[in-house]
């Protein structure tokens, strides 16, 4: 039995990372929880670096160590978007779990949908849509030909990605077409997400008609394309 607790007292450290409410101070309180063998708590955001205030440390009823911690951040810099991190280290298990925030943590950040035409010659015709800058990372992307929905087995939509600033998400679409003589139709990205009610389309008209006409029906193995992108509808 001992052998039994040694095990599950030696688990990598975990992190909580909480939005306390508002005080009349001006200040913005961020909460860190950690739990583990030997766990210590970092604050960091960009630059700088700080173990915080109000730390606490006691022992859970499972054996393991839990750490919390406070940061005090001034309303003038929460408000820009700055995303704070609560990085949380073990040095006995050579451990690190890290938790970030901001002020579009908890809410709706509405996606951005851009689709664009790309022809190449070794490959079908096909359009790309790139869905980016959304929060929560939940998302349901369909295409519809003439107002339509195509059937999901002709789209292939990529895992949704982390961007750059490490709140909000991304992710992209493709659909292959083949019917090269379907001048007149209109293709439009459709993205549902739960920061609107309605859906967010980028479409593209007169696909084949602007194919044929700008003669690039033989073009050179090699060569792509991007032709033209969609504009957004919210």
């Amino acid at each position: 039995m001992r052998g039994i607790g040694a095990l599950s007292f030696l688990v990598e450290p975990s992190v909580k990372l909480l939005l306390a409410p508002r005080d009349e101070s001006g200040y913005q309180t961020l909460l860190c929880t950690a739990w583990g063998f030997d766990p210590h708590i970092e604050w960091i955001s960009e630059t700088q670096r700080s173990s915080g205030s109000k730390v606490s440390i006691s022992l859970n009823a499972d054996g393991r160590v839990v750490v919390s911690s406070e940061l005090q951040v001034p309303q003038t810099e929460w408000k820009t978007g700055k995303v704070y991190s609560c990085q949380v280290s073990d040095k006995s298990l050579n451990r690190i779990s890290k938790e970030n925030i901001s002020v579009c943590a908890g809410k709706h950040a509405k996606p951005s949908v851009y689709c664009h035409l790309v022809l190449s010659p070794l490959d079908p015709v096909s359009l790309d849509c790139l869905v980016s800058g959304f929060y929560p990372p939940e998302v349901i992307i369909f295409w519809e030909k003439n107002g339509i929905r195509i059937p999901s087995s002709s789209q292939t939509n990529a895992p949704v990605w982390k961007d750059k600033d490490n709140v909000k998400y991304s992710t992209s679409s493709h659909l292959n077409i083949f019917n090269t003589l379907d001048e007149n139709s209109t293709y439009s990205c459709v993205v549902r997400h739960e920061s609107s009610p309605a859906p967010f389309t980028s479409t593209i008209t007169d696909v084949f008609g602007m194919v044929w006409r700008r003669g690039l029906s033989d073009t050179t193995p090699g060569n792509f394309f991007v032709l033209r992108r969609g504009s957004d509808v919210a």
